[in-house]
């Protein structure tokens, strides 16, 4: 029965519709993943994937380890006690095994199924060298899209199908811009073709980030220290040629800010309301020049946006402590306490999430809980740290779960299919670079 599973026309079968669905996630983001299916959502059918994702490659890591050179024992361990914990969690706070909101409130659990996926998957796949370019194409077509949106039929189409339409947030632009980056960086044999590439295209994100999201933009700008650190062999060429490369980003910056300001691109927020719920608190001793400040035993931001992050947490923090739940959290079975003020479920009132994903997984499951997915964090990057003998990696890492402490990112189903599904593409390290250009 494994070796069946494993069978190269099987293995062939599952990369199309796995690709086919991040092809889908990465045109239309959100409103892809929104769209019901037998009465499931998308993303609710790929989290049950990413779950007998999981659950597979323990198994077949226990029969055979055939995968061990690229998960190290103490990953998988990790990630079995993690498992355990929500099992034990939903048994004491009293949640329902068959409900799917336990399923969607855990999605960060099971999502990291996706990661022992993109390991077995990588094993079989070539890369084509016509990737990088195709890349530059989508990169394209997703800043057009960002800045443009799509016409109004389109939308209608999609609020008929899914859940909700959204256009491609800041977070969702990062990950979908860091990825191909980090992909083509190391892909080609040319450093300085990866030092061109990764400039253009970020003198070309950097302005449409900074107008939807502070928190991605800031991230975006770590990873690309990161990269120009790991390409900067490639700036000891002639200095004509660095002129001239700091000359065509200048402008390209320039013209993307031009338009990215003219088209007034949609903000990121969780809606209008945010600015009403975020002001109300704040003390009238509160002076405009002061960003953060503390009054009355509470944080607050002059900045509304970060305000009603602050509040938000705080919020969690303390009616945790009122309920002394530190231990166990809030289980998995309702929404978040905190988030059931109306105005903070924003203009659809869909809007749940606390934006901040390790506070997430400390409200949802306790400390312990949270002790071990920090362990499991940490045996990933070991993990990768033994397959590429350098934290080159960090580069994509870092910046992703930074933006992630600001935004809803890793809270949502798509974002975290992306990341750790990459992640585990890359733990193939020979085989994912195999066929440099």
């Amino acid at each position: 029965m494994t070796n069946k599973l494993l069978s190269p026309k099987f293995l062939k079968i599952i990369s199309f519709f796995v690709f086919s669905f991040f092809l889908f996630v990465f045109l239309f983001s959100r409103s892809f993943v929104g769209i019901s299916v037998l009465g499931f959502r998308i993303g609710e059918l790929s989290m049950l994937f990413s779950i007998l994702s999981m659950v597979f490659f323990i198994y077949l890591n226990y029969k055979s380890n055939i995968y061990g050179e690229y998960v190290t024992k103490r990953f998988v361990l990790t990630n079995i006690f993690f498992l355990f914990s929500f099992f034990i969690l939903t048994t004491i706070n009293q949640g329902s095994f068959l409900s799917t909101y336990t399923f969607k409130s855990s999605s960060y659990i099971w999502s990291i199924g996706f990661f022992y996926l993109g390991i077995i998957i990588c094993k079989d796949i070539s890369i084509s060298t016509r990737i990088p370019y195709l890349i530059g194409f989508y990169l394209i077509y997703l800043y057009i899209y960002a800045v443009l949106d799509f016409p109004q039929s389109v939308m209608d189409f999609f609020l008929s199908i899914s859940d909700k339409y959204e256009p491609h947030k800041g977070s969702d632009i990062l990950i979908m811009t860091l990825v191909p980056l980090y992909f083509v960086n190391r892909f080609f044999e040319n450093r300085r073709l990866s030092l061109n590439y990764c400039l253009f295209a970020s003198a070309l994100f950097l302005p449409l980030l900074l107008y939807k999201s502070r928190g991605a933009f800031i991230a975006f700008v770590i990873f690309l220290i990161f990269e120009i650190y790991n390409l900067r062999q490639s700036f000891k060429t002639s200095f004509l040629k660095n002129t001239f490369l700091l000359m065509i980003s200048t402008f390209i910056f320039i013209i993307s800010s031009f338009i990215v300001t003219e088209n007034e691109v949609e903000i990121d927020s969780v809606g209008t309301t945010v600015t009403q719920l975020a002001t109300y608190r704040i003390p009238d001793t509160e002076k405009e020049f002061v960003p953060i400040f503390i009054s009355d035993g509470r944080i607050y931001s002059s900045d509304s946006n970060l305000n009603w992050r602050f509040q938000i947490w705080q919020d969690v923090i303390e009616d945790m402590q009122e309920k002394n739940i530190f231990l166990k959290g809030y289980g998995f079975n309702e929404k978040i306490p905190a988030m059931n003020d109306p105005l903070r479920a924003g203009d659809d009132g869909l809007n749940e999430n606390i934006h901040n994903f390790l506070l997430n997984v400390f409200a949802r499951g306790g400390i312990f809980h949270f002790i071990i997915y920090l362990f499991l964090l940490f045996f990933l990057i070991l993990n990768l740290k033994i397959i590429h003998n350098n934290y080159s990696f960090m580069s994509i890492i870092f910046p992703i779960f930074l933006a992630s402490f600001f935004d809803a990112s890793m809270e949502n189903a798509h974002f975290p299919l992306i990341f750790y599904f990459f992640i585990g593409f890359i733990s193939y390290k020979d085989k994912f670079f195999d066929n440099r250009i």
